[in-house]
C-alpha cells in the first residue's frame, strides 16, 4: 500500500503472496511513480521493506529513499545506512532530523494511521473471500471505501458533489 503524504488517501495498493516485504520496495515505487504519473520523489517505508540492492537502484534513479536498515538477511547495498541512533528528534516539530540535516517524512503519521483504519474495515485483516483474486477484489473495495470515506471527511458531502457538478 501506498499512501499520499499530502493527503491522507491511498494512492497504490496490491496484495501479494509475498512471504515477505523486502523484495517489494522496487515494484511498489514503479507502480506508485506509473499511478502517480511521475509525481513519487520520496519513499519511505519502514524496515521490513529494506532491501540493499532495491534501495541502491531507487537511490540512483532519483528517489530519495528513507528505509531503516533492517539487521536480516539482504540489507547489504551502497554501505551507507544510518541507524536509528543517528537520527536527532525534534520534539517541538514532532519529526527527526537525519544525519543529512533533513526534516524526515514521518511513515507512523502516514502509512500506520491508514494501514490501521483499512484493517479495521476489512474485518481485523481476515478476508471473508477466498483465493487470490477474490481477496483482492475484497481489499481494493476496502481502499475505495477507505478514501471515499476521507474524501467525505475534508471536502463533506456537499463539497464532493459541488466537484463533481
Amino acid at each position: 500500500m501506498a499512501a499520499s503524504s499530502k493527503r491522507p488517501l491511498i494512492v497504490h495498493h496490491d496484495l501479494t503472496q509475498a512471504d515477505s516485504d523486502n523484495q517489494l520496495l522496487k515494484p511498489i515505487a514503479q507502480e506508485t511513480h506509473d499511478v502517480l504519473e511521475g509525481g513519487l520523489e520520496t519513499l519511505v517505508a519502514d524496515a521490513g521493506y529494506s532491501n540493499g540492492q532495491q534501495i541502491k537502484e531507487l537511490q540512483s534513479s532519483g528517489y530519495d529513499v528513507a528505509v531503516p536498515s533492517n539487521r536480516a538477511v539482504n540489507n547489504q547495498g551502497n554501505g551507507e545506512y544510518f541507524q536509528k541512533r543517528d537520527f536527532t528528534y525534534l520534539p517541538e516539530e514532532d519529526a527527526y532530523l537525519c544525519p543529512a540535516v533533513e526534516r524526515m517524512i514521518r511513515r507512523m503519521a502516514t502509512v500506520e494511521p491508514t494501514f490501521a483504519t483499512l484493517k479495521r474495515m476489512l474485518n481485523k485483516g481476515r478476508f471473508t473471500c477466498w483465493g487470490l483474486s477474490s481477496a483482492s477484489s475484497e481489499y481494493s473495495l476496502g481502499v475505495l471505501s477507505y478514501n471515499l470515506m476521507r474524501a467525505i471527511n475534508v471536502l463533506g458531502v456537499k463539497g464532493m458533489l459541488a466537484r463533481l457538478a
